[in-house]
C-alpha cells in the first residue's frame, strides 16, 4: 500500500487516471513540518489520505470511467471547495463503480461518491449536498481525529515518511487496513456524521445553493427504505430531524 503513495504512478495506472501521486507532492516544501491536529502534519495527512484512497477504490468496485458523470461530480464538488474551510487542498473527486447509494472521503481531500448515489440524484443540487457532506468530513478533520487515536500512528508515521525515510511499512498498512475497515465497514461516530450534515449544508448555503439540497435528498432516501443506502452512516430520519432544525436556525441567521 504504500509503496503505492510513494510513487503515485501505479494508482494512476490502475485507476484510470486519479492521481494521487501528485496531491503527496504537492505537500513537500515550505508546509511539510506544518502540523495540524494531534501533530499530524499535512506531509502526513496526504500520505494517509493517498493510501486510504487506494484502498477505497480498491475495495468499492474501483474507479468509474465515465467522463461526463466525472466532469459532473468535479465541476459541482471544486466549486463547493471555493467556499470551504480549505480551500488550499487539492481536493479530488471520483465516482467509484459501485451501485449502492454511499459516499466517502479522505484526509487530504479526497471525495468519493458511488456510480448508485449519482444516478439516484435527481439534481445537481442534491449532488453539492451529498459533496458538501463529504467535504465538510475532511474540513474539520474527522478522519484524523481517528487516526490520531491509532496507537500505532506514532510509529508507522514519521517526518520524512512520504520520502521513504524511517517509515516502518508494515505498521503503516496495518494503520491503513485498521482506519479502511473502520470507515467503509463501520463509519465514523455518529457526532461527526451529524456535525459534517450541518457543516455541508453551512457550505451549500454559502455557495449558492438552496440549504435543503441534503436534507430533501435523504428525505426522499428514506422513503425507499433501501438496506444499502448510507449504511455506514446514522439513522436516515434522525440526520432529517436535526438538519430542520440547523436549517431553520441558519435562514433566520441564528
Amino acid at each position: 500500500m504504500a509503496a503505492l503513495v510513494l510513487t503515485g504512478m501505479t494508482a494512476r495506472a490502475q485507476f484510470g487516471g486519479f492521481d494521487i501521486g501528485d496531491a503527496i507532492k504537492g505537500a513537500e516544501g515550505g508546509s511539510k513540518l506544518a502540523k495540524g491536529i494531534a501533530g499530524i502534519s499535512l506531509e502526513e495527512e496526504l500520505s494517509v489520505g493517498g493510501s486510504l484512497a487506494v484502498e477505497i477504490a480498491t475495495r468499492k468496485g474501483g474507479i468509474l470511467k465515465d467522463p461526463a458523470l466525472t466532469r459532473r461530480v468535479a465541476v459541482i464538488g471544486k466549486a463547493l471547495t471555493l467556499y470551504c474551510t480549505r480551500p488550499d487542498l487539492n481536493f479530488t473527486f471520483a465516482i467509484l463503480d459501485n451501485p449502492e447509494i454511499n459516499a466517502f472521503s479522505c484526509p487530504g481531500g479526497y471525495v468519493f461518491v458511488t456510480k448508485g448515489l449519482v444516478t439516484s440524484c435527481k439534481s445537481d443540487h442534491e449532488l453539492a449536498g451529498v459533496l458538501a457532506h463529504e467535504i465538510a468530513h475532511i474540513t474539520r478533520r474527522h478522519a484524523l481525529k481517528l487516526i490520531a487515536g491509532k496507537e500505532m500512528f506514532k510509529g508507522a508515521m514519521q517526518i520524512g515518511a512520504v520520502a521513504g525515510a524511517g517509515t516502518d511499512y508494515a505498521r503503516f498498512d496495518d494503520l491503513i487496513g485498521q482506519v479502511g475497515e473502520t470507515i467503509l465497514d463501520k463509519g465514523l461516530p455518529k457526532s461527526e456524521e451529524y456535525d459534517a450534515d450541518r457543516e455541508g449544508t453551512l457550505l451549500v448555503y454559502q455557495t449558492g445553493f438552496p440549504p435543503r439540497t441534503l436534507r430533501d435528498y435523504l428525505a426522499a432516501l428514506g422513503k425507499k427504505d433501501a438496506p444499502d443506502v448510507f449504511s455506514t452512516h446514522p439513522r436516515i430520519a434522525d440526520r432529517v430531524e436535526r438538519l430542520d432544525e440547523e436549517i431553520d436556525k441558519m435562514v433566520k441567521g441564528d
